[in-house]
Parts: C-alpha cells; structure tokens; sequence
C-alpha cells in the first residue's frame, strides 16, 4: 500500500486547491445536493486540498474532517478551523471506518500514482459510507467546446472517460448507484467532468 503522499500536492510548497470561494461553494453544494447527508453526519473528504468544503459543509450542518499530505494545504485547512488529517493512518487514531457515512474523492484520483490500492483501503476501512468520486473527463478534453492539447493538467498522472471511472469504482469494490457527467463549476463550465 503506498500512501497518498505519493501525489503531486503532497510535497508542493503551495498545497493543492480546494479552498474556500464563491466558486467553489457553489460545486460544493452540487456535491451536497447529490449525496443529500442527513443533518450531523460525518463527511471525509481523502485529498481535502485547502478545507474549503469541509468549512462549507461545517456551516450547512454537518460534521466534516479531511485528510491532506500537504502540509501547505493543512495550514490553510486550519486557518479555516477544520479537521484535517495527514494520512488515514493518522486519522485511523480518532475515527472508526464505521464512522464514517459520506466519503469524498473529489479530483484526487488523477494524481495519485497507484490509485487502486489506495482506494481499495478506504473502502474497506469504510464500507458502510457512500462514495462520491469526481475526476475530470479525459473523454472531453479535446472537444471543441472543452480545452486544447496546451491546457492539459500534466500533473494528472492517470485520466478517466466516464466509463474508465465506472470501471475504476468496480475494481475497487464500489456498487455504482448514480453517474454523471458535470461542468467542474460556474466558472469552469466548459472543464467537464466525470
């Protein structure tokens, strides 16, 4: 099992994204719509990036904590007053698999250098949460109505069509129960994802 300090994020001195914009509260709530958690249920989000959706889900509600290897990411996580974790090793020290009822994998697995594995672990230390997974669509990347060869994330060390993603849930042991296609946000419309 290697850990997800193996992505890109983990070492960069900026962190990952994620943090907390008009922008982005408006995708976080799409994600929210979709899982629609009951008031006070425990939401993680593996790959949280700079906090910002477990600040916003903390203000609709519901109790949120993160796992981020980037140091740079968990400073700005904590500014925001959130719970964030370096590792599920580190978190398996408070929280129980079971605790768990919404686990958020949202833009992470593309930078991940052994995504399965990775998986797989979460999915078995928390088997009875619902999954979200979101990655871009590698299917629409060079549409004429999405990004040119230029604007590639190279960072991105695998990519997903929608049925890559469908496929990447089974391998790993996950039931899918909904799929989809969405624009990344408001302001990246044409930035699809899977």
């Amino acid at each position: 099992f290697r850990s997800v300090s193996q992505s890109r994020y983990a070492t960069s001195a900026e962190g990952g994204t994620g943090g907390y914009s008009l922008d982005n509260c408006v995708r976080y709530q799409r994600i929210l719509d979709i899982l629609k958690p009951e008031p006070g249920a425990l939401i993680l989000d593996f790959g949280c990036g700079q906090g910002g959706f477990l600040r916003y889900c903390q203000e609709k509600g519901f109790r949120a904590i993160g796992i981020d290897p980037s140091q740079a990411s968990q400073k700005e996580a904590r500014i925001l007053n959130c719970e964030i974790f370096s590792s599920l090793e580190e978190l398996k020290n408070y929280y129980q698999g079971n605790d768990i009822q919404f686990l958020i994998i949202s833009h992470v697995i593309e930078h991940l250098l052994e995504p399965i594995p990775q998986i797989q672990t979460l999915v078995k230390w928390a088997a009875f949460a619902k999954f979200y997974l979101e990655v871009p669509d590698a299917s629409s990347y060079l549409s004429s109505h999405s990004m040119c060869w230029h604007q590639l994330y190279f960072e991105h060390l695998s990519h997903f069509s929608p049925q890559d993603l469908k496929h990447f849930a089974h391998q790993v042991g996950l039931h899918v129960q909904a799929e989809g296609q969405t624009p990344f946000s408001e302001q990246q419309c044409t930035a699809l994802c899977a």
